[in-house]
């Protein structure tokens, strides 16, 4: 089993995952400005043009990541993550549920607004890259899975901390790639034979650092 972590940020898994970001290396900094945590990816990528094969993967995970990109990416990047999973493999995605989180950051729930409802909304901005630009709601996540073919979703309602999950300011959900919507077919097509030549262009430098 081989599984792709895409815009990884400070959150790798070991063992059969292949971890990629749009930066090599993510440093963070103390208030200070002393260095506290360096990383480095498995592979320099934007999870928009992937450097794989078509179905390379049994599953991808995208947590907190598609908040990253603007909401008119996001048709163009579910299928691109849709081309690297075998048939019937799994997608995982979690994003923050604009809905909630705009409400806690009104109510000040917690009384944490500004250290965490703020950057639930904007993104932190510890490194590159680390802003939100879209939000989510469920139907709107729900939407464009179905649209790119992928089906049997299964949301998971676990708690936040010792928080009941009624408050988690999460959406989650793993999904299984399915056969495409009938007016969809025609659109993969054409976004497979025009962009490949493009993402192989774009992404050789990063294969050869992976490959030395």
């Amino acid at each position: 089993m081989l599984y792709l972590n895409v815009g990884c940020g400070d959150k790798r898994y070991n063992g059969n995952v292949i971890n990629i970001d749009m930066n090599r290396n993510i440093s963070w900094y103390d208030e200070d400005g002393a260095l506290t945590k360096k990383m480095q990816t498995d592979v320099q990528a934007d999870m928009r043009f992937l450097p794989f094969k078509n179905e390379a993967f049994d599953g991808v995970i995208a947590s907190h990541v598609l908040e990253h990109i603007p909401k008119e990416h996001h048709q163009f990047t579910i299928s691109e993550i849709r081309r690297v999973i075998k048939f019937e493999g799994t997608l995982f995605i979690e994003v923050p549920d604009m809905m909630r989180v705009c409400q806690f950051f009104v109510d000040n729930y917690l009384g944490i607004r500004d250290e965490y409802w703020y950057n639930c909304i904007y993104g932190r901005g510890a490194f590159p890259g680390d802003q939100h630009l879209s939000g989510f709601i469920q139907q709107t996540l729900t939407d464009l899975l179905l649209e790119n073919g992928f089906h049997k979703l299964d949301w998971l309602y676990q708690e936040w901390g010792d928080k009941p999950w009624v408050n988690r300011p999460y959406i989650s959900v793993i999904a299984v790639k399915t056969e495409l919507p009938l007016h969809r077919m025609g659109y993969a097509a054409t976004i497979d034979l025009n962009d490949n030549r493009d993402r192989l262009q774009n992404n050789r430098l990063n294969l050869r650092k992976v490959n030395q």
